[in-house]
Order: structure tokens, then sequence, then C-alpha cells
């Protein structure tokens, strides 16, 4: 004997259901995005931290060396060292904030080699005026410009998408500081 089922068997979901698969996805979408946008802003001011840093260390490098360019001022001059000059702006625009590597031959900072970078945008230095640290040949140590009574210079970077904070300390705020000592250590803070 067989028996005839005429049960009520539903495919599919119910509307409540997808509603609720939908939100559920939406906030872990939007959560994620905004994750990847921290992350990515982290990222860049990391980076730009980091070119600097290196490019210190080149000027560093390059004064202990005593790599003399090839430029007319520096042929009728002896070699100073290598200087790295922060060029702030309280702005946050493309090409607003540089710094340039050049070297110091006869008190004079040699333009003709000089090399220029420029911070990406949402990247500013902190500084209210120019800063410039250089890197001696004979001795290996550091001067400042401004002088500065301490044995060391601050070059902060900050990120302008990060939301301000008072009194912001690194790495609070999007802050990187690198510390130059006089002693010609270069350190990241």
């Amino acid at each position: 004997m067989t028996h005839l089922c005429f049960c009520n068997i539903q495919k599919g979901f119910t509307l409540i259901e997808l509603v609720v698969v939908v939100t559920i996805m939406m906030i872990l979408g939007t959560t994620g995005i905004a994750s990847f946008v921290t992350f990515s802003r982290s990222q860049e001011l990391n980076t730009a931290t980091q070119n600097l840093v290196t490019i210190m260390q080149l000027a560093k490098a390059s004064a202990t060396s005593q790599v003399k360019p090839v430029s007319s001022l520096c042929n009728s001059g002896t070699l100073d060292g290598y200087a790295v000059t922060v060029n702030p702006s309280s702005s946050y625009t493309a090409g607003s904030n540089t710094y340039s590597i050049a070297p110091v031959c006869g008190g004079t900072a040699d333009s003709v080699t000089q090399i220029e970078y420029t911070l990406p945008v949402n990247i500013r230095f902190t500084a209210d005026e120019p800063q410039t640290i250089l890197f001696h040949v004979i001795n290996g140590d550091v001067t400042f410009s401004p002088v500065t009574q301490i044995a060391y210079m601050d070059v902060i970077l900050q990120n302008g998408q990060i939301a301000e904070i008072p009194n912001p300390t690194p790495p609070l705020n999007g802050l990187k500081v690198i510390r130059v000592y006089n002693d010609g250590r270069i350190n990241l803070q």
C-alpha cells in the first residue's frame, strides 16, 4: 500500500531571511571598507616617513664617505657635508610640503645637484619654519638650523586625514617623529 502525501514543501527563503542576510552583509562591508581606508592612510604616512629617513641616511652616508659631487660650486670649494632641508607648509595639498638633499660646499648648498622630494597629499610637516640638518664630513657630527638648545632635532610628519586630538603624542593622531641627534644617529619614533 502506498501513501500519498500532499505535504506543503517550500523551497527558497522568506523575505525576512533575505533582508537579515543583506543587512549583515552591508554592515560587514562597511566595516571592512572603513578599516581598509584607515589602514591605507596609515601606510601612506609610514611610506612617506621611511622615504625621508632613507634620504637622511643617504646624506649621512654621503658625508661619511666624503662623496664630492661634480659641480662648479663643489669643484672650487671644499665639501662641508650634506644637508637635508625640510620645507613645511600648513597645507595638505599636493606639492606644498617638500624636502631636499644637497651637498654643501664652502658653506653654500649646491642648488645644481640638489634633489627635491614632495610629500604625498594629506601628509605634511608640523614645523612652522624650514629645518635644515647638516651631516658634516670630517667628524660625522650634525648641526641644525634653526639652532636647537638640545642635542637633537625632531622632524614630525602628520596625516591630515586623521581626526585632530588636542596635544597629540605619537603614535596618536597619525604622527610620525624622526629624531636626528647631533652625533648622527637617526631614530624613527
